[in-house]
């Protein structure tokens, strides 16, 4: 009897995890994102509180980080690839640092355009506390928008592998988004729209109503309530 010698087993080779950042968000998505929260604080022909402009920014982000993910998706689904490369480490930091440039430099001119329109119509000019407010309201909205953008992305597959079952990929994909949008739309218009207009119109009803007795008529016939004008002061 002859004993042979087995030959070692070697160990499997387990790839080292991406970083958490990488694992949750996309690259494409991060930068389009951070392109239109930029965006959201170029000048409006009226002041903004920072309530607003938080959830205006934070918004902003959202759509532009879904649109991001989108694009992807679209290039990767017309080419017929099941997924594509991820961004290396290095484009992450480049971004990371460009990112934060970009928004030092668009938080200064916020408070530059701000000052002047705010100083136009004759407004309060925004404390210090204000920016860190609007700051915190806009990655609240922005992350909580991301999030549920997530569970809608679990829901689409979800209902396309549920759809595969009787029709192509393909199709599946195209009918569930359809769907999906179809009943987004319905949704916003019919609910979210009508419930905040509501919301709104009775808010301002209230703030238009109310006059500041140290504050005196227009003096020029081209502004509301001046000399001549139909609607008194």
């Amino acid at each position: 009897m002859t004993v042979t010698e087995s030959e070692p087993v070697a160990a499997p080779v387990t790839e080292p995890k991406s970083d958490w950042w990488k694992r949750r968000y996309t690259f494409t998505g991060t930068a389009v994102g951070l392109l239109f929260v930029l965006l959201s604080m170029t000048p409006s022909l009226l002041p903004r509180g920072p309530l607003f402009q938080g959830i205006v920014s934070g918004a902003a982000g959202a759509i532009g980080y879904s649109l991001g993910v989108f694009a992807v998706w679209l290039i990767r689904f017309m080419r017929s690839r099941p997924t594509s490369p991820s961004a290396p480490r290095w484009a992450w930091l480049v971004l990371v640092i460009v990112g934060a440039i970009e928004l030092v430099s668009g938080v200064w001119y916020f408070h530059y355009w701000q000052k002047h329109v705010r100083d136009l119509m004759g407004v309060p000019q925004l404390q210090w506390f204000n920016y860190l407010q609007a700051a915190a309201l806009s990655v609240i909205v922005l992350f909580t928008f991301v999030e549920i953008g997530q569970l809608v992305g679990r829901l689409v597959r979800f209902l396309v592998r549920q759809l595969n079952r009787v029709a192509p990929p393909r199709v599946s994909v195209v009918v569930v988004i359809a769907l999906l949008i179809a009943m987004n739309i319905a949704i916003i218009n019919g609910i979210v729209v009508r419930g905040a207009m509501s919301v709104m119109n009775k808010t301002f009803s209230k703030v238009n109503n109310e006059v500041d007795q140290n504050r005196p008529a227009p003096s020029t016939p081209l502004r509301s309530g001046g000399p001549g004008s139909l609607v008194s002061w």
